[in-house]
């Protein structure tokens, strides 16, 4: 039987390079990343033909001479310093494995340069690994020189990919990394030939018009959502069902910048265009979730690839509603473009806040008045569908049930659930009252004014109150009291997200409603400010958020899946003055384990 040997560290160097480094994709990727977190505005790729020969110039902030001697050792980086900033992750790179894994499987060599200083430093290693330094001349940022890559590792020669193969894993690398930061100019080049360009203006569709090509635009749809209490946002582009793909590999989705192969999406893309397009057939895509990065674990696989969230069924929803909302307006945008034509003499572009629709319904071929806030130019219309809806890009959604006649997302149970979660759902009593146990007491709360108590916390506390652009809106004629209200009290609706326009002295339109009740008719929020009328001034502002977080709430009588409920009493807990809502009526009874024994005549457990 063999002993056990103790491996040298020139071995455990190769062996560990192999988790890091697996393909000539790996070592763009890593130093690609390491350029971005680097402040770059400006990263050039080459690549040999063999692709074991690779060059990554950038105009970064450059690595400072004092840090030289151990930047190329293992586990040294300038990302964390603790355990504790694994869950607060803002860069790429943060396990200080790439450069040594690099230079321990190539002949590597670096020039860098910092502001402020007169010199740049040339890096290379002798064939014991020791760092070689010396001045040179060269402008601020890094240059990375790897050749022979796997020279010292011929095992792994055996396994690569020809290299036509090997340089298409590294275009995919470098299109994703460009996708994820339109603002940096990214070039490829492949022995001289320009593969891949972009030139770094910070425009997300401008960006994947220089990848793909200029026509693309007119097949995409901008994704735009940001929840105001959970502070996630998704922004990007996916295609119209009109247009359609072969294959997965136009289907780009990152998580803070960060490529990741995300079954949350996955599940959300397949949801959304189930029914949108042929089986077989893929949209186009290109996501960033933005998320607080405690809320997500990236330190799960080495290439960090994957994550995992603390709550994925709010992830899921949340993607799946604005994604499929995104569509739904896209495509009533589509039919207007056709059916509803202005007059030629009245063509103009207009912006998104310009348009005004005054019917509440439009019979087949009824005339409506078209109404430009420019010029108050009117022309006629014809619309063939009869029902025409408020169109509203939806912001939030803080509730994130899944809208009806979807398949049921078979969520998992959460794994990383924080320590001062105790309680646990037990049901729900009449669709209103949610019941759970926690320290080995029975609690019931009443759903709606849990949530209300919660959203208008958060509406009280926040400086900016998240609010929809109403892009087709009723216009409205009140009675000149009600007239008079509302023009008083123009200004303190405003803060707190309900704008509104004085059209020819006698009438109102809405240009802006709070996001979170984008939901409700205009007519029904018109009623709702104008019943603040009798409230003394001082009373105005207070009245309508409890009308406001009233109204957003979840309501009683709603059916709340498992993971709903957890999330409400979640919220809940975490919300100060919580035993009352707004309105001053009870959200919580308590019935102490001692209790419930007593009465049924148990001696305690």
């Amino acid at each position: 039987m063999s002993r056990i040997n103790k491996l040298s560290k020139d071995l455990i160097n190769k062996i560990a390079a192999g988790e890091v480094i697996e393909r000539p994709a790996s070592v763009v990727k890593e130093l690609l990343e390491n350029s971005i977190d680097a402040g770059s505005t400006k990263v050039e790729i080459r690549i040999s033909n063999d692709c074991r020969n690779i060059r990554i110039a950038d105009n970064g902030v450059g690595i400072h001479p004092d840090d030289i001697d151990i930047a190329f050792f293992k586990h040294t980086t300038s990302k964390i310093s603790q355990y504790d900033d694994l869950w607060k992750i803002t860069s790429f790179g943060f396990r200080g494995e790439a450069l040594s894994s690099i230079m321990s499987i190539s002949k590597l060599k670096c020039t860098t340069k910092i502001d402020n200083c007169d010199y740049a430093v040339k890096i290379s290693f002798d064939e014991n690994g020791n760092l070689i330094k010396n001045k040179t001349v060269s402008n601020r940022g890094t240059i990375f020189e790897i050749q022979d890559l796997f020279y010292n590792v011929p095992a792994r020669l055996k396994f690569l990919k020809n290299p036509r193969t090997e340089f298409s894993y590294i275009q995919e690398i470098v299109l994703q990394t460009a996708l994820a930061n339109p603002k940096v100019a990214v070039s490829l080049i492949n022995e001289n030939k320009s593969v891949l360009k972009t030139s770094g203006s910070d425009d997300l569709l401008s960006t994947i018009c220089e990848l793909y090509s200029v026509n693309i635009s007119d097949h995409l749809v901008e994704v735009k959502n940001k929840d105001i209490f959970t502070k996630m946002s998704l922004d990007g582009y996916i295609s119209k069902p009109t247009f359609e793909r072969s294959s997965k590999k136009s289907i780009h989705v990152f998580v803070n910048r960060r490529p990741i192969k995300c079954q949350v999406f996955s599940k959300a893309l397949d949801l959304v265009y189930k029914n949108r397009l042929p089986k077989g057939k893929y949209p186009f895509v290109v996501l960033n979730l933005t998320i607080n990065p405690n809320d997500i674990d990236v330190n799960v696989h080495p290439t960090k690839k994957e994550i995992r969230y603390s709550d994925p069924n709010k992830i899921f929803s949340f993607i799946y509603q604005t994604l499929n909302r995104t569509l739904e307006n896209a495509n009533y945008m589509e039919q207007d473009n056709v059916v509803l034509n202005i007059n030629s003499k009245y063509k103009q572009e207009l912006d998104e806040d310009d348009v005004i629709v005054t019917e509440k319904q439009i019979q087949d071929n009824a005339k409506i008045t078209f109404y430009s806030l420019l010029d108050n130019k009117t022309g006629d219309v014809q619309k063939e569908n009869s029902n025409i809806k408020t169109l509203q890009f939806e912001e939030n959604n803080h509730n994130l049930s899944l809208v009806d006649n979807v398949e049921t997302y078979q969520k998992e149970e959460i794994e990383n659930k924080p320590e001062n979660e105790n309680f646990k759902i037990i049901g729900q009593f009449l669709n209103t009252y949610i019941i759970f146990e926690e320290n080995e007491n029975l609690y019931i709360i009443d759903q709606h004014i849990a949530d209300e108590r919660y959203i208008y916390n958060n509406l009280k506390s926040s400086k900016n109150i998240s609010s929809q652009i109403i892009l087709i809106s009723d216009i409205f004629e009140p009675e000149p009291v009600d007239l008079a209200f509302l023009r008083d009290n123009q200004t303190h609706f405003a803060k707190y997200g309900y704008e509104y326009i004085f059209k020819d002295e006698k009438k109102i339109i809405f240009r802006k409603i709070p996001s979170i009740i984008s939901h409700i008719k205009l007519k029904d929020i018109l009623s709702q400010l104008l019943e603040l009328k009798n409230e003394q001034q001082v009373n105005i502002e207070e009245k309508l958020l409890i009308t406001t977080s009233c109204k957003a709430a979840i309501k009683a009588g709603d059916a709340l899946m498992p993971w709903q409920m957890h999330n409400i009493v979640k919220n809940w807990k975490n919300t100060i003055d919580n035993l009352t809502c707004p309105h001053g009526r009870p959200i919580v009874k308590e019935f102490k384990k001692k209790d419930v024994n007593a009465f049924f005549k148990r001696s305690n457990l």
